[in-house]
Formats: structure tokens, C-alpha cells, sequence
């Protein structure tokens, strides 16, 4: 996302560009789907719930970014939300990781 953002700033006059996080938006939300699809144990229901949870603000932010042409204030407030938002899913996503092998491994 941040490279697509960078090749943006370096042509701002190519908008095609940000076309290119139409995959990026379309694998957040299969893998959020699919999420949501999967049954877990209780004990691990906040920190599924959480990556979920982050896997839609992340979606959202990156949605929000296309709109450059149309409210330059809703992507800055995307740009600054998916800053906070990508480190929180890489975290959620780990903490159920380690959760997962911690019962694997009891």
C-alpha cells in the first residue's frame, strides 16, 4: 500500500495508479470473509474477533485512499488511520498466532 502511495506522490498526475490497490482491498476482504467463516474455541474468540476486527479498518483505510479525487480530507484521515491500523493487524494476527501454538504445544 505504502509503495502504490509513493509511486502516486512521485506521478500524482497517473490517479490509474491508485487502481493498483484494488487486489490489496479484494485479498483483505477474502481473507476477512473467510474469517469470519471459521468457528473457534472461546478461548481464542477475542483475539479471532480482534484480527477481524483490524482486517476492516485496514480494508476501510485502503478504500478510503481511492477517494483522493473526490475528498482529500477523508484520505489524509485514511492515511493516518492505516498508519495505526496496519501495526495493529500485524499485532492481532500475532497474538492469535502465538496463542494457537501456545494451546498446540500444552
Amino acid at each position: 500500500v505504502m509503495t502504490i502511495l509513493q509511486e502516486f506522490i512521485n506521478d500524482e498526475e497517473n490517479i490509474n495508479i491508485l487502481s493498483e490497490l484494488d487486489p490489496v482491498i479484494n485479498q483483505t476482504n477474502k481473507i476477512k470473509s473467510e474469517l469470519l467463516k471459521t468457528e473457534v474455541p472461546k478461548s481464542l474468540s477475542f483475539l479471532h474477533l480482534d484480527l477481524i476486527n483490524n482486517f476492516q479498518k485496514v480494508e476501510e483505510n485502503i478504500s478510503d485512499i481511492k477517494l483522493l479525487n473526490s475528498d482529500s480530507i477523508v484520505v489524509m484521515g485514511a492515511i493516518i488511520q492505516y498508519g495505526k491500523n496496519a501495526p495493529a493487524l500485524a499485532s492481532s494476527a500475532q497474538k492469535l498466532t502465538d496463542a494457537i501454538e501456545q494451546k498446540l504445544n500444552n
